[in-house]
């Protein structure tokens, strides 16, 4: 393959949505400011426009797809615009808003330079008192469990910061994560998560995702009886891993 074939291949079409984040939104003199939604919010919007909606519902917003606004629930008359744009973007490009400031890039699989077993995991394996020989990497049958409260503990989270959307987005796509892995290993009988370290990274890329990176675990897991790795500046935190921010009026 060609350096320039490579190059393409690691590229990939992405459709983000915008909005407009001047101090007048509707100045004619002033220059547009552009602000991207955050990574799961573009996922809610984008699904609405593709499937046909007028209208994408967000925490405390909407966006009008014929006017090509935002439109705030709270105040109708405040209102941005919003566009979408479509094109090229690195392979790697910098994940924002609801990802860690400073992104891990594993030195080998899953356990990255944390070693074999993710802090992540040793958290749940105390807080659930699990037997060694009850970790994931040897039973598979406590990972829909784990899963299961991590996406509990992300939408009580979202709650508290008022994204439940956001939040449960999140916490589907984790469960579709899941299920998906699970469905693999029903129609193939050699699927075997504990041989097979590539679909145990899928699910710890999952976690990562949603803010249970090994980096930026606080370890604070009993809040509501679920799974959540968030601290005391637990907003904060929220905010960086794609719920957004609410500075739209």
């Amino acid at each position: 393959m060609s350096a320039q074939a490579s190059a393409t291949s690691s590229r990939s079409t992405r459709v983000e949505w915008m909005w407009k984040s001047n101090s007048d939104p509707w100045s004619k003199t002033e220059e547009p400011k552009w602000q991207r939604y955050s990574d799961v919010e573009n996922m809610i919007i984008e699904k609405a426009y593709s499937t046909g909606q007028t209208h994408a519902i967000l925490d405390g917003y909407c966006v009008d797809f014929k006017h090509l606004v935002q439109i705030s629930d709270s105040h109708k008359k405040k209102q941005r615009p919003v566009k979408r744009t479509d094109g090229k973007t690195d392979g790697q490009r910098v994940r924002e808003e609801r990802f860690m400031p400073d992104p891990i890039a594993p030195k080998r699989p899953f356990g990255g330079e944390y070693g074999w077993v993710s802090p992540f995991i040793k958290e749940v394996r105390k807080y659930l008192n699990l037997r060694i020989d009850q970790w994931p990497s040897k039973d598979e049958n406590i990972v829909p469990m784990i899963v299961e409260n991590a996406a509990h503990g992300i939408i009580e989270e979202g709650k508290l910061i008022g994204k439940r959307r956001v939040a449960e987005t999140m916490a589907n796509d984790l469960m579709a994560q899941q299920r998906r892995d699970i469905d693999k290993s029903e129609i193939d009988p050699d699927f075997d998560p504990r041989r097979h370290a590539a679909a145990f990274d899928r699910r710890r890329a999952a976690f990562d995702d949603y803010g249970f990176g090994a980096r930026d675990l606080r370890g604070n897991f009993d809040r509501y009886g679920r799974f959540h790795g968030l601290g005391d500046d637990g907003r904060g935190d929220l905010i960086r891993r794609g719920f957004g921010d609410n500075d739209r009026h």
